[in-house]
């Protein structure tokens, strides 16, 4: 749904989030629970546009584009809790 891409590997989502790998394989278990995603066989996923959250999702992904260079604060690392 971004950048006019279809389909994404785990891999290229964790690039372009930003993330760990644990959290998009936790992200990608939910999603899939829900059938909100296809996953083809070359182990890509793209968004199921029959689902009901297809629709509304591209709508906020639109009407949070103005803000994407927005930069976000973050706590540091050293002042997590365990």
């Amino acid at each position: 749904m971004t950048g006019g891409r279809i389909n994404w590997t785990a891999a290229e989502l964790r690039e372009a989030a930003g993330c760990g790998q644990a959290t998009v394989y936790e992200v990608l278990r939910a999603l899939r629970t829900i059938d909100f995603l296809n996953v083809s066989s070359s182990s890509s996923y793209s968004v199921n546009q029959e689902h009901a959250l297809a629709d509304p999702l591209r709508h906020l992904i639109s009407a949070l584009n103005p803000y994407v260079e927005v930069p976000v604060s973050r706590p540091s690392r050293g002042s997590r809790r365990a």
